[in-house]
């Protein structure tokens, strides 16, 4: 079950509801308020008897300890513009580098009146030329987003580096996530998700409008090779009756000659006939008759050829149009072989621009894909996207267009036809085979998730003939068994006309032996060489887990989340204190915050993990954590952002990193981060850990940027708390935050794309809380100092 926590009720916010001055008990939260305290005036005294007071000091700490030192004071909450100045500006007039760069955040708040963003980064620019490392990073902030001076990535990052004191190479600056950027990119990412459903549709349609081509293409070389073949058959009979019509023309030109000769014969016995009745004698009378019988022979015998002759010659007209009518027959079958041959190789030359336009979509489909991970860190590959779907949209209706040449069903009769998404695991698509995963260990079952969109028109989904069905956003899984070497996998979806669309794939496991052994985790670096010589100082937990909450709706894993986390930082990391709070109002946040605050030294590191509700005020943008006695539209017992930074700010410790797994925690951060690169040699890296440990830390790491985030889903801890114990359980010796944020990240991310969410951790300095460019370092029990 999918449960999105960390957020209150979605009520109007309450403009005016509650006090300022909750309390517990009858105590006053007010008193842990971070406030400008202006201290009494030191009385001097020059000889025995003349005394005068000296100038006041201003100093941040909190409402109680200003007053019992006799100080005065102004809380920030009730503060203006003028008031706040009054405090600060003596000093910073006089040099004082801290006193500039409040005076600077003076400015950039506004307090009461319009930011005035030219004289932050002023007083910024002063304070920051005395290498005062939070004034630093504030002026490349003003850089990075142009307010007040010109917008120039190229001088924040110099600012970022002289705050860090880490070396030129192999250190990267990675700006914090804008909240509108943000945004922007999820709502792109949105819409490159559907484009991208869209996109797999119509690649199904293809390679169903190929199938049918090829099957056409098969029908007509069929049809002509039976075509050649009767032709041919013809062709060789046709043949034979020529050879016959010649025999038989040529026998009949020889029976013309002898009825010719016949004929002759004949005229020569009618002419003697002639001749001895012209002139007759007795002696001529047999001779006569004799001739007579001889050509009365000769004119049957004549008569008798003629008809045959006649026959014979009937006969070879016939045959001549037989072989005439053959002739034609083949003439035609031959025009139809030529006509046939052309529609083959249209249909052929078809086929090849749907396949080649098919391929194309797929390459860019994996391009856009790859391009659709990164819109997040770079709007330079967002345009890039932007432009692969643009060449996408040129292709798709190049499909179209031949789709509708080849007479095939409009697009949008189609346009809910099934598409099969694998999500896990990602096959390897090989040519001329079936897709393949191949497990690098031998196990006996895979989880195979996936998703099948759009999810309303599907009425059936099996997995290796196993009904599953998909959740709303239309993800579903199935454990699939191993068997033997090679195990094939179908996933069919059937839609509510009946059409059917299949996803074949094969997984392959190696057996015990090929299996390689397990690799050593990447992540942090072990504890060996320089890295045992830097003094990291002492280190303390504040984790709070609200999660039975009186007025909003209770949590699932909050305090359990908190709970694991405090047992491992006592079992792993050695903290030489952990104060675990659960299910507490906001006196007893205040409290404990204002405790470590007063406790801890310079020297000191302090980890504050928060898990619960979190909301934002939308009339100032203000986020805020919210304990268990909170309610919805009454602000005054809520934690705000600006109450934690000012206690962050007015804190000694050296290091501080405060982990928020709530609703809007995002709004903590501003500014670029301190990143070491891949690659870096060894000492390198154990010199840049060096610098860091020694820099100013503020720092914050959320489970999302300023969006609902998910609390569990069925299991033991949240997406977020289970990735951030999980990581900190491998790291080998000295893991920085940013590289944490980097793995985490990319966990969670990957777990609720899963479950059709979006939540994407962020990184980043806290906002006014005097960041001075280094990294928060988690370090292992044999690393950690007394």
């Amino acid at each position: 079950m999918l449960a999105l926590a960390a957020c209150s009720s979605g009520s109007t916010l309450d403009a005016g509801a509650g006090s300022a001055g909750a309390t517990s008990g009858g105590a006053s939260v007010d008193q842990f308020q971070i406030v400008d305290c202006l201290l009494p005036a030191a009385v001097r005294q020059i000889g025995t008897g003349f005394t005068y007071p000296g100038r006041r000091r201003a100093i941040r700490t909190s409402a109680s300890d200003c007053g019992i030192r006799g100080g005065e004071y102004v809380a920030y909450d009730r503060a203006n513009y003028a008031t706040a100045l009054k405090v600060w500006l003596p000093q910073a007039e006089a040099g004082d580098p801290k006193a500039q760069t409040y005076v600077g955040e003076i400015f950039e708040k506004g307090l009461g009146t319009t930011s005035d963003y030219g004289a932050a980064a002023a007083w910024y620019r002063r304070a920051a030329e005395q290498n005062y490392a939070p004034a630093q990073v504030n002026l490349g902030s003003l850089y990075e987003r142009g307010l007040g001076v010109p917008r120039d990535p190229q001088q924040a990052v110099s600012w970022y580096r002289r705050a860090s004191g880490l070396p030129t190479a192999g250190v990267a600056f990675v700006p914090a996530a804008d909240p509108d950027e943000v945004a922007r990119l999820e709502a792109e990412r949105q819409r490159l998700e559907e484009e991208n459903a869209r996109q797999l549709r119509e690649l199904q349609l293809a390679n169903l409008r190929i199938g049918s081509l090829e099957g056409e293409l098969e029908a007509t070389r069929k049809r002509l090779r039976e075509l050649k073949g009767g032709a041919e058959q013809g062709s060789r009979s046709l043949d034979a009756e020529r050879r016959k019509l010649a025999q038989q023309e040529s026998a009949l030109a020889a029976d013309r000659q002898r009825l010719s000769a016949e004929r002759e014969r004949l005229r020569q016995l009618e002419a003697q006939v002639r001749n001895l009745q012209s002139q007759p004698t007795p002696a001529d009378g047999a001779r006569l008759a004799q001739a007579e019988r001889e050509a009365e022979l000769a004119r049957a015998d004549l008569e008798k050829k003629e008809a045959e002759i006649a026959e014979k010659d009937r006969a070879r007209a016939a045959l001549q149009k037989d072989v005439t009518t053959k002739e034609a027959e083949i003439s035609r079958l031959t025009d139809q072989i030529s006509e046939l041959n052309q529609q083959a190789q249209q249909q052929a030359g078809q086929v090849e621009k749907v396949a080649a336009k098919d391929a194309e979509v797929k390459r860019l489909n994996a391009e856009i894909a790859q391009l659709r991970r990164q819109t997040e860190q770079s709007l330079v590959q967002a345009r890039e996207v932007a432009a692969k779907e643009a060449e996408i949209k040129r292709l798709n209706e190049e499909i179209a267009r031949l789709t509708m040449e080849a007479r095939w069903a409009p697009p949008e009769a189609l346009a809910e036809l099934p598409v099969i998404q694998l999500i896990e695991p990602k096959p390897l698509v090989v040519r001329g085979s079936k897709a393949s995963i191949t497990l690098r260990t031998a196990v006996e079952s895979r989880l195979v998730v996936g998703r099948v969109v759009p999810a309303t028109n599907v009425v059936s989904l099996t997995v290796n003939d196993v009904e599953k069905e998909p959740t709303e956003t239309g993800v579903f899984r199935s454990q699939v068994g191993l068997t033997g070497q090679v195990t094939p996998v179908s996933i069919v979806a059937v839609d509510r006309a009946g059409r059917r669309v299949a996803l074949d794939f094969q997984i392959a496991r190696l057996t015990p032996q090929e299996a390689p052994p397990p690799t050593t985790s990447s992540l942090g670096m072990p504890l060996t060489g320089p890295l045992t010589s830097i003094d990291y100082g002492r280190y303390y937990a504040l984790v709070i887990g609200n999660d039975a909450y009186q007025h909003l709706p209770p949590l699932r894993t909050a305090v359990a989340d908190a709970q694991a986390v405090a047992d491992l930082l006592r079992s792993r990391y050695d903290f030489a204190n952990v104060k675990l709070l659960t299910n507490v109002t906001r006196y007893q946040i205040a409290s404990a915050l204002e405790e470590m605050r007063e406790t801890l030294t310079e020297k000191d590191n302090l980890l504050i993990y928060f898990a619960g509700h979190g909301e934002i005020d939308r009339r100032n943008q203000r986020g805020h954590w919210l304990p268990v006695d909170a309610e919805v539209g009454r602000t005054a017992n809520w934690i705000s952002n600006i109450f934690i930074s000012d206690v962050l700010n007015a804190s000694s410790a050296k290091h501080i990193l405060v982990v928020a797994d709530s609703c809007f925690s995002g709004t903590l951060t501003r500014s670029a981060l301190a990143q070491l690169q891949a690659g870096m040699s060894d000492d390198a890296r154990a010199g840049a850990i060096r610098a860091m440990a020694g820099e100013r830390v503020r720092t914050a790491l959320t489970s999302g940027g300023e969006v609902p985030v998910v609390d569990s889903t069925g299991g033991q801890h949240s997406v977020f708390a289970q990735a951030f114990l999980d990581l900190l359980s491998k790291n080998p010796g000295v893991l920085e935050a940013q590289l944490l944020h980097r793995e985490l990240a990319k966990r969670v991310k990957r777990a609720t794309d899963l479950l059709g969410v979006s939540q994407v951790p962020q990184y980043a300095p806290i906002e006014f809380a005097g960041h001075g460019g280094g990294d928060f370092l988690f370090v292992v029990r044999p690393l950690v100092s007394g």
